[in-house]
């Protein structure tokens, strides 16, 4: 059986009982994570959750396929290419397989890469910054979680696809200034986000049963 890593916005999506699925938390340790892959031993491991574009061509609900992750702990004054060792590469059997499968269900897809970034909250407006990180490192997308994740899953010797549905809007964390009025306020930017602006996106995954098919690589 396989595993989907994802969202906990994404439960009532559900409509297969041929995976097991993790919803990530906020500053997940991957503990939790660590246990449930110890007891299930799934054969493939894929996370589904959605992501920011450096650049405008990839157009919102596009979704992108990480070839490599990396994770950029500096302040953007500090930020350099890093090293090539630096990059940590997903499954590119298992990759192959998901791009297969959104060709034929016709979703718009890439194959790209997946940075992590100190302070990633403010980069939304910043359109020289991201020009840079798809420049410089070719980077296609910045999260929340895909290159700790990648980490603990090459740490732990398994293989995984990570796969990111695309989005102008998608909120990032601050977890340098978590007060209470900053949690709440991002807690209802987050609720809108899943709730509402990424309704169509995921109809569209419902109908198709993506899902379903991600349940069947073998």
């Amino acid at each position: 059986m396989n595993l989907l890593i994802t969202n906990k916005y994404f439960k009532k999506m559900i409509s297969t009982s041929n995976i097991d699925f993790y919803f990530v938390e906020q500053n997940d340790d991957f503990t939790e994570l660590k246990k449930q892959i110890d007891d299930l031993k799934p054969e493939k491991i894929i996370s589904l959750d959605f992501a920011l574009q450096t650049v405008n061509q990839i157009q919102n609900n596009s979704i992108v396929v990480a070839k490599e992750t990396i994770n950029i702990n500096a302040k953007p004054i500090n930020w350099s290419i890093p090293r090539e060792d630096r990059w940590i590469e997903t499954s590119e059997d298992l990759n192959k397989s998901v791009c297969d499968i959104l060709e034929k269900l016709t979703f718009e897809h890439y194959v790209g890469s997946g940075i992590e970034l100190e302070n990633a909250h403010t980069i939304h407006k910043r359109l020289e910054a991201k020009k840079w990180i798809n420049d410089k490192l070719d980077g296609t997308f910045i999260d929340s979680y895909s290159s700790r994740l990648n980490e603990f899953i090459e740490n732990n010797s398994y293989n995984i696809s990570i796969v990111r549905i695309i989005n102008s809007s998608f909120p990032i964390y601050n977890s340098e200034n978590s007060t209470f009025w900053n949690n709440l306020k991002f807690f209802f930017r987050e609720l809108y986000f899943h709730k509402i602006t990424t309704n169509k996106i995921k109809s569209e995954i419902f109908e198709k049963k993506l899902l379903n098919e991600f349940s069947n690589i073998n």
